[in-house]
């Protein structure tokens, strides 16, 4: 299941006041505009009455990520939502500003949505029991000799923050701007991945699953897991 990063149009003053997110946040049967990053992935979601799932992250993390702010993963919320109309009018005083403060991109096109449900993201997350067509995303990656390897293995370093009692928000850093995320759970006996976040350069993807690590790899997650630096 994909998920999408999407900016919320909220007033100025509560970008960074954390005590106006609660205020700012979709509510259930509301209709609210926002923008969204165009990709060929999520064009394919984006048509009159589909219903979609975008992140809404708390003021601080909405303009700068969660590299900063991990411990705001937990103030994250997915919204389904349903496209109302699409590709409204981006050249208003209002989106231009937007623009020119580097909220928004200068390709960020504007939708109106109804609110449909919100979920906070990790029990969102830790609710996804569906496998069927999910995969772990860019699981493997051929090396110069051609031997496949997992992709996580050719990471140079790793972090690791707990969210919740066995649930943990794990990231890896390779060359080239490679930057993997995962949020899994880990029991002891068994490694599940329930989110996973692959962004290399500009590209982004994020899908939401539910994939228990076979024997080989939880041996190398347990490893990595090992390793990793506490934040």
């Amino acid at each position: 299941m994909f998920v999408y990063s999407a900016f919320w149009d909220r007033a100025p003053e509560t970008f960074y006041d954390k005590n106006l997110d609660e205020f700012s946040r979709p509510q259930t049967g509301e209709t609210r505009e926002v923008f969204l990053e165009p990709s060929d992935d999520i064009r394919k979601s984006l048509h009159s009455d589909s219903i979609i799932n975008l992140l809404w992250y708390p003021s601080y993390s909405e303009i700068n990520g969660w590299d900063l702010k991990r411990e705001e993963i937990l103030g994250t919320f997915v919204i389904q939502c349903q496209i109302v109309s699409k590709a409204l009018n981006t050249l208003d005083a209002r989106s231009n500003w937007l623009r020119e403060t580097n909220f928004i991109s200068r390709n960020a096109q504007k939708f109106r949505v109804q609110i449909l449900s919100t979920t906070p993201f990790v029990n969102f997350c830790q609710n996804q029991t569906e496998i069927g067509a999910n995969s772990f995303l860019y699981e493997m990656g051929g090396l110069a000799s051609n031997q496949p390897c997992l992709i996580w293995e050719r990471c140079k370093s790793y972090h690791k923050i707990a969210l919740k009692d066995n649930v943990y928000y794990l990231e890896g850093w390779g060359v080239q701007e490679l930057h993997l995320a995962l949020i899994l759970e880990d029991t002891g006996n068994e490694i599940t991945i329930k989110f996973q976040d692959y962004s290399y350069s500009w590209q982004e993807e994020m899908q939401i699953i539910s994939y228990t690590l076979n024997t080989e790899k939880h041996s190398i997650f347990r490893r990595i897991l090992e390793q990793a630096k506490e934040y």
